[in-house]
C-alpha cells in the first residue's frame, strides 16, 4: 500500500472540524503510559486555548474515563491503527494543533534510558518536557466514581475475599524485558498466606491499546489463590478493599499508584545490566514520579530465591 493511501486513511480516522484546530493525541503503550499522558494533559490543557481531544483504542476505554472532565475535551474511540497507520503517526515529530500526535515518548526522544542518561529524571518530567510544561506542573489523579466501588465490593463478596486482610499479587508485566519465576510469586503468595492474609492474584489482561504487545498471554492464578479478574475502571477500589498490594513495576502500578490500598512493586533485575537496571529503576520508579512516599519499592535479581527479608515492614508482618 503507498504512503498516500496510508496519509488518506489518517486523515479519514483523524479528521476533525473544530476551528481553530485542536490539540490531538492517540493513546499509544500500556496502561502506564496512558496514565502518565493523561495525568499530566490537565495541565496541558489548562495552559492552552485550542480543544484537547484524546483518541483511544476501545481496549483503553476504562482508563480514559476516570480521567473524563479533566484531561480533555472530547475523547474519540477508533477501532483500530494497523502497523503501517502506526509507523507514520511515529514519524509525525512536529508538535503542533491539528497534527495527530502520537502520545508516547518514543516518538519524540526515542529510548528514554539513552535520552535522560546523564539526567536525574523521571520519564514524568521528560513528558511534561514533551508537552512544553513547567518541571513543577503537577500530576492529576484519575476518579473513581462511586459504582466502581460498589462493583469492587460486590467482587470482594463473591470472591470470598476479606476487605483489609487480602493481599492482591500482580505478577506480570506485558513491557518488562526480564520476570520473576513462577516459584518465587508462588513463595511470595505461601508468605502471605502464613501470616494470615487471604490471596487473590490479578489475571486482567487489559488497557493495552493500541499497542497490543502481552495481549495474547494467558494470565492464569498463582497456585492457592483466588483469581481476581477485575476491570480496569473498578481496580483502583479493588485493590483499596484487598488493602495490600504486591505488583511487578506494570503499568497496573501507576494506576495503584493513587489508590489508597498500601503497594509493594517489585523490581526484577539482572545483575550482568546492573547499571542498565539502575537506571531503569530510577527513571521509572513510582515514588519518584507520584510522589507516592507510601509505595515500598524492592529490588529482586531473577536467578535468586525470594528472600522475606527485602520485603518491607508492613508486608513482612501483616
Amino acid at each position: 500500500m503507498t504512503d498516500d493511501a496510508v496519509a488518506r486513511r489518517l486523515t479519514r480516522k483523524f479528521a476533525t472540524t473544530d476551528r481553530p484546530a485542536p490539540w490531538q493525541f492517540v493513546l499509544y503503550g500500556g496502561i502506564g503510559d496512558q496514565v502518565l499522558w493523561l495525568s499530566l494533559l490537565p495541565s496541558f490543557r489548562r495552559r492552552t486555548t485550542r480543544k484537547v481531544v484524546v483518541y483511544y483504542d476501545p481496549l483503553a476505554a476504562d482508563v480514559v474515563r476516570l480521567f473524563a472532565g479533566r484531561s480533555f475535551d472530547r475523547a474519540i474511540e477508533v477501532d483500530a491503527l494497523d502497523g503501517e497507520e502506526v509507523a507514520r503517526l511515529r514519524e509525525q515529530q512536529r508538535f503542533e494543533p491539528g497534527t495527530p500526535l502520537l502520545a508516547w515518548h518514543w516518538s519524540f526522544v526515542g529510548d528514554e534510558i539513552q535520552y535522560l542518561a546523564a539526567e536525574h529524571r523521571t520519564i514524568a518530567d521528560l513528558i511534561r518536557q514533551l508537552l512544553r510544561l513547567p518541571p513543577d506542573a503537577p500530576i492529576d489523579r484519575p476518579v473513581w466514581p462511586r459504582a466502581a466501588r460498589e462493583e469492587a465490593a460486590g467482587q470482594m463478596r463473591r470472591l470470598g475475599l476479606p476487605a483489609g486482610r487480602t493481599m492482591l499479587i500482580a505478577p506480570w508485566a506485558k513491557s518488562s524485558s526480564v520476570t520473576l519465576p513462577l516459584r518465587w510469586w508462588t513463595e511470595v503468595a505461601r508468605h502471605f498466606a502464613a501470616r494470615g492474609f487471604a490471596i487473590a492474584t490479578n489475571i486482567g489482561n487489559r488497557g493495552r491499546g493500541f499497542d497490543r504487545l502481552g495481549m495474547e498471554m494467558d494470565l492464569a492464578a498463582l497456585p492457592g489463590t483466588v483469581a481476581a479478574d477485575v476491570p480496569l475502571r473498578d481496580l483502583g477500589p479493588f485493590a483499596e478493599c484487598c488493602g495490600n498490594v504486591i505488583c511487578m513495576r506494570s503499568g497496573l502500578s501507576d494506576l495503584l499508584a493513587f489508590s489508597k490500598a498500601r503497594m509493594c512493586v517489585v523490581w526484577p533485575h539482572e545483575v550482568r545490566r546492573e547499571i542498565f537496571f539502575r537506571k531503569l529503576f530510577a527513571i521509572w520508579s513510582v515514588e519518584r514520579i507520584y510522589g507516592a512516599h507510601e509505595v515500598v519499592e524492592v529490588h529482586a535479581e531473577v536467578s535468586a530465591p525470594l528472600d522475606a527479608a527485602v520485603l518491607p515492614a508492613w508486608v513482612a508482618g501483616g
